[in-house]
């Protein structure tokens, strides 16, 4: 088995436990991570709706966490789930869904989520 394959079933599985143990702190890091091994693997529409989960999740567990969790999260952690995601629309030449992240992280439309495509509905369910 290859070494990329091994790592995406790691987080696979990960991803599972996590989501079954309501870690949502770490769950969209996992997402994180494994959109950006699936972007390594050319699986870019795989890719892409990891990257869009992770940052919908973050985003989630900000109005949720206490102040003392926030802290642990820090801006540059909001920054490369964010940028990973703009780099993905980019490579697509989504630029409008880029423009729509790099707004939310400037904070002009703190509410929005990114929105799955239909395909990325199904997978979500």
């Amino acid at each position: 088995m290859k070494k990329y394959e091994q790592a995406e079933l790691f987080y696979c599985r990960s991803l599972e436990i996590a989501e079954k143990n309501d870690m949502s702190s770490l769950k969209w890091r996992l997402q994180n991570d494994l959109s950006q091994l699936l972007d390594k693997e050319r699986f870019k529409e795989a890719s892409l709706f990891f990257a869009k989960y992770a940052v919908n999740n973050f985003r989630e567990i900000q109005d949720d966490i206490s102040e003392n969790e926030l802290k642990r999260f820090s801006r540059a952690d909001k920054k490369n789930v964010c940028r990973n995601l703009v780099n993905l629309f980019i490579d697509q030449d989504c630029i409008s869904e880029a423009q729509d992240v790099l707004n939310i992280l400037k904070k002009e439309h703190p509410d929005k989520k990114i929105a799955f495509n239909d395909t990325e509905k199904k997978w979500a369910e």
